[in-house]
């Protein structure tokens, strides 16, 4: 979970480990990581669901190979009813 990301981005990894297929030459846009500036690659996903907690048509992208993490960012966590972050604890309602 990253509070501070606007989408949900994927690592290359886990983009192919759920079946999504890409190209070098797709990596057109350009963000801004804590690492740096990254390539990307904008998507929709058609379901995100974390436990009971779904979303449709989530906008996403797939991070080029300088992104070492999948961010579960803000067009996830704001169709969440409420999110709840107390001592290390995040809680998703």
């Amino acid at each position: 979970v990253d509070t501070g990301a606007t989408s949900v981005a994927l690592t290359r990894a886990d983009a192919q480990a759920i079946g999504l297929q890409f190209s070098e030459s797709e990596f057109t846009a350009k963000g801004q990581s804590a690492g740096g500036e990254i390539l990307m690659k904008p998507i929709t996903l058609e379901r995100v669901a974390l436990g009971a907690i779904e979303a449709n048509n989530v906008s996403a992208v797939i991070g080029d190979a300088a992104l070492n993490q999948s961010l579960l960012g803000q067009s996830y966590l704001s169709r969440v009813a409420s999110v709840v972050i107390e001592d290390n604890r995040m809680e998703l309602r």
